[in-house]
């Protein structure tokens, strides 16, 4: 975590508050059962944890590649460069659970309909709105992992699950505030290039 808060310091040093009104794109729905208010957690079923997990680990890692090879800004380079390092460790992490356990899961080999289309508008984007693209699908992806994370770290039914849930959403929480500091800092800068 000590490294994660380093990273995350060091990246965006003098980045300043969360965005204020992100545009409508279509919210990632990394599961269904994620609940929408802190308070009152739907707790997502053991499969669909691990199908949101896996598929959200999944779409980090290949919108992260895109970013790499469509960014030209070095804060979203190495952002992307983190997020491709950190969804790599939770991934495996979760593998090695499954592994342990008795799950009756087969990992999916592609992304989903709704993530597929995410990594494909993309790769679409002119470079001048590629960034804020980028960081917009960031912020709200990882908002929903982190209510994913959260909800079934409070109920789920397996307890290692849980567990892993429980050390995610910290890892989880830090890249969505490294995101909103991106977000800010590439407004602020599009604005004053006006």
């Amino acid at each position: 975590m000590r490294k994660v808060v380093f990273l995350a310091t060091a990246l965006l040093a003098g980045a300043v508050s969360a965005p204020s009104g992100i545009s409508a794109m279509p919210l990632v729905r990394l599961a269904q059962a994620a609940s929408k208010h802190p308070a009152a957690p739907t707790i997502p079923d053991t499969s669909d944890y691990i199908r949101a997990s896996v598929m959200g680990d999944m779409f980090e890692i290949q919108a992260a590649k895109v970013a790499q090879a469509r960014s030209h800004n070095a804060d979203i380079q190495r952002f992307a460069t983190m997020m491709i390092h950190d969804h790599g460790e939770i991934a495996d992490g979760l593998a090695a659970i499954l592994k342990q356990g008795s799950f009756d899961f087969a990992p999916p080999a592609t992304l989903d309909s709704e993530h597929a289309a995410m990594v494909s508008e993309l790769n679409s984007l002119a470079d001048a709105s590629f960034d804020r693209s980028y960081v917009q699908q960031q912020i709200e992806a990882h908002e929903a992992a982190l209510r994913l994370e959260n909800d079934y770290a409070k109920g789920g039914r397996d307890q290692p699950l849980r567990k892993f849930a429980a050390q995610t959403a910290p890892k989880v929480h830090a890249h969505l505030e490294l995101a909103r500091q991106l977000y800010s800092r590439i407004t602020r800068i599009a604005s004053r290039s006006r």
